[in-house]
């Protein structure tokens, strides 16, 4: 199978993966704080699994944050934030360098319960800390920023949301925003694609140093699938009763889901995580392109180009129709980008304007993930 598949040909040199990679000068620069480059000395593992990739007709480049995420698709060795053989995170490149300004202060072990209000003024943050309740008032705004799963609960504690289901918990509805939690999307992976090798095989960088981002169809205009190699067995909790002595994955995921998932409270309690219906795969059109990614894994995995590597095929061997989409279901697990449940534009679900400002409120503002309308393609946070 060879969907997606061009003529263009590998450019890739050694000598280009040095530093920060191939900058593509049309979008991604070379300076800033965040060092970025494709993974150093590479499992062997992973060139394989470019060339088995490469044999398919699928373009490899050097770089994974250049043309190829914005084009049709290809392979590359993944970019990783490693520098000196130590992993950089956000907080270190851009947080700590500033921690000593007398306009910024960072309170570790608090835990924010709702926004304080008057009407529909946001006037600042109720949080427990040291054991204590307190409130922090605002001189000007807000800036809600906890994530696609937080920032709709604490919408919710304080009272904006959908009335029905503040109701529910005896929060008295300040303002009726419906699409509050709603819109839930993620990228899901498939965690049932195992390899046995001969002998143990290394686990560099992030253990996941070559993928593939390509069309599960070619009546599509952008790639929606993204397929990982991973140095490691990569299951999930019902999979995971197939792992065997040295085993490796190829994972696919899904980057266009069509399925919506929300969030909703539980309770009225800060303390109580809300309710996650991720969804997952409900919509048919899900399933159908991670059957076709189940298929082009397993070409991948039992390639030409990685035989070295392969005792035997574990997952998903020769299973089709029903007992295929079971293990799609069975094998089915987050890539940790939840994003949505707040999101941006015009219509009765959106939440915040062109300027992230809460629909209806004042002083509020969001800017996390969940103000995406729809999933970016590329993974939305930092490289591992």
């Amino acid at each position: 199978m060879r969907l997606g598949a061009t003529n263009i040909s590998w450019t890739s040199t050694a000598a280009s993966r040095t530093g920060r990679g191939v900058a593509d000068p049309h979008r991604r620069g070379r300076g800033g704080e965040v060092f970025v480059q494709p993974a150093r000395d590479p499992s062997p593992l992973a060139p394989a699994f470019l060339q088995a990739a490469e044999a398919l007709g699928y373009p490899i480049f050097d770089d994974m944050n250049g043309i190829l995420l914005e084009g049709a698709g290809g392979g590359a060795i993944t970019n990783v934030r490693i520098r000196n053989d130590r992993r950089l995170n956000t907080p270190a490149s851009y947080l700590y360098p500033v921690m000593d300004q007398d306009n910024l202060t960072v309170l570790t072990g608090a835990y924010v319960n709702r926004l304080t209000m008057e009407g529909d003024v946001v006037t600042g943050v109720e949080f427990e800390w040291n054991g204590h309740v307190r409130i922090i008032t605002a001189s000007g705004e807000v800036v809600l920023s906890a994530g696609a799963l937080q920032t709709p609960k604490l919408l919710m504690l304080s009272g904006i949301g959908d009335r029905t289901q503040l109701a529910r918990f005896d929060i008295p509805t300040v303002v009726h925003l419906p699409g509050v939690g709603q819109n839930l999307q993620d990228h899901p992976i498939i965690a049932a694609g195992l390899w046995e090798a001969h002998w143990p095989l290394p686990m560099r960088n992030n253990s996941a140093e070559a993928n593939l981002l390509i069309k599960s169809s070619l009546e599509l205009e952008t790639p929606d699938l993204h397929i990982w190699n991973i140095e490691g067995p990569y299951l999930s909790d019902v999979t995971g009763r197939h792992v065997a002595e040295n085993t490796w994955s190829i994972s696919p995921g899904l980057v266009r889901p069509a399925s919506r998932g929300t969030v909703e409270l539980q309770s009225s309690d800060p303390r109580v995580a809300p309710k996650i219906h991720a969804n997952m795969l409900r919509d048919p059109r899900d399933l159908a392109a991670l059957r076709t990614a189940m298929e082009i894994a397993r070409e991948l995995g039992n390639s030409e180009a990685m035989k070295p590597f392969v005792k035997r095929e574990v997952l998903p061997g020769p299973l089709t129709g029903e007992a295929l989409d079971n293990l799609i279901r069975d094998g089915a697990t987050s890539m940790h980008h939840p994003t949505g449940t707040a999101k941006m534009g015009q219509d009765s679900l959106s939440v915040v304007d062109a300027q992230l400002r809460v629909y209806d409120t004042k002083n509020l503002r969001i800017a996390d993930g969940s103000i995406m309308p729809r999933v970016t393609r590329a993974t939305p946070k930092r490289p591992a």
